[in-house]
């Protein structure tokens, strides 16, 4: 069976590739990769090493208009060339151009995975409308939990028969091989010997909730706590965070840490005690699946994969983002359990957020 993954506006997404590395051991599939993005992405180069077909169609997001007109032309020149018998798209732009360029072809299994669920709804309403012609469009429209489930099937008035819930799946042998050495050398330089340290791995924009987090930080400095809470992300607003910090005397309770490459993912959560997860909505939140692979108890509000994966009291606690109170009070008791809650993460994230799982569902759903 012939599948073109397509993605738009992002350099790598690390699913692509764990998706790509177990479908060539399984040797079911023959996938390529449309990518349209402003620059080559990373993902090119690993899929032509692993002798896969993957193009790069240069596309400018901040000329957004002009560009999906003119690649929707290019994405349909090429799928006309690759006869796929699906095509599946992951973000809301290279779903508006690969669904229409597909449908206008006839292709007639055309899927749609809604990695940016609620985007729109939250921050650019006007474009909703098209958020509901790509569901049209789709002949499959998967949501990545629960949650963003509710939301398609709710706010978007998708139809009930096309939505499935699949959630992002990864090899759990990344989080075997974490070089001890390296945990070492992370401790050693953020200081971090006789702390508890709760870690947050985000980007800095709002609605990922790191203002809650800076009131738990307070907290925990009024109850002169030896507790240190490590934040790793890039964004538009770290800038006016790390002023945040620096206003309010907290640089001995929060950390904003350099980037840290996904490859070293692993290795750095062994650093926490504790992952504390505060966005306002979350289609996903691969950082969760990753702390729980990483026997790590989760902290964090109602959403994404936090809401499939945690069971209170078994390997974490949800909290209200405006309650710091409570929050911190979950992450002391996670601390004190950290062994117990730790092997649940872990037996969850097995069952839940697998490659293997993830990969056998797109399988079922590309040969329904």
């Amino acid at each position: 069976m012939r599948v073109v993954w397509m993605l738009a506006n992002s350099d790598d997404a690390p699913y692509f590739r764990w998706f790509a590395t177990h479908a060539q051991k399984e040797q079911k599939l023959s996938i390529s990769f449309i990518f349209l993005t402003a620059k080559p992405p990373k993902m090119v180069e690993y899929a032509q090493n692993m002798g896969l077909k993957c193009h790069w169609i240069k596309y400018d997001y901040n000329k957004r208009k002009r560009g999906m007109i003119s690649s929707f032309f290019k994405v349909r020149r090429l799928l006309k060339l690759i006869q796929p018998d699906v095509v599946h798209t992951h973000l809301f732009d290279d779903s508006l151009i690969g669904l229409t360029a597909a449908f206008t072809l006839g292709i007639q299994k055309r899927i749609i995975t809604k990695g940016d669920t609620s985007f729109h709804y939250f921050f650019a309403p006007k474009w909703q409308f098209f958020d509901r012609l790509n569901n049209t469009l789709a002949t499959d429209i998967v949501a990545i939990s629960e949650e963003s489930k509710g939301f398609i099937l709710h706010q978007e008035k998708a139809d009930k028969s096309k939505v499935v819930r699949i959630h992002h799946g990864m090899p759990s042998d990344d989080f075997k091989a974490v070089s001890k050495q390296k945990v070492t050398s992370f401790k050693k330089e953020f200081n971090l010997k006789d702390k508890i340290v709760v870690g947050t791995i985000a980007r800095f924009i709002e609605w990922k909730g790191y203002a809650h987090i800076l009131k738990i930080a307070q907290l925990a400095k009024e109850k002169k706590l030896d507790m240190l809470f490590l934040w790793t992300g890039s964004g538009p607003e770290k800038k006016a965070f790390a002023e945040k910090i620096k206003a309010n005397n907290l640089d001995e309770y929060i950390k904003i840490t350099p980037r840290i490459e996904r490859d070293q993912i692993p290795a750095f959560m062994q650093c926490y005690d504790v992952y504390l997860h505060a966005a306002q909505f979350e289609p996903f939140g691969l950082v969760i699946a990753e702390a729980m692979f990483s026997k790590l108890p989760i902290v964090s509000t109602q959403t994404g994969a936090a809401k499939d994966g945690i069971i209170p009291g078994e390997n974490g606690y949800f909290f209200d983002a405006q309650n710091a109170s409570d929050a911190l009070e979950y992450i002391l008791t996670s601390v004190e359990n950290k062994q117990a809650f730790g092997a649940k993460s872990k037996q969850l994230a097995k069952e839940k957020f697998s490659i293997e799982h993830m990969y056998e569902q797109h399988i079922n759903l590309y040969y329904c």
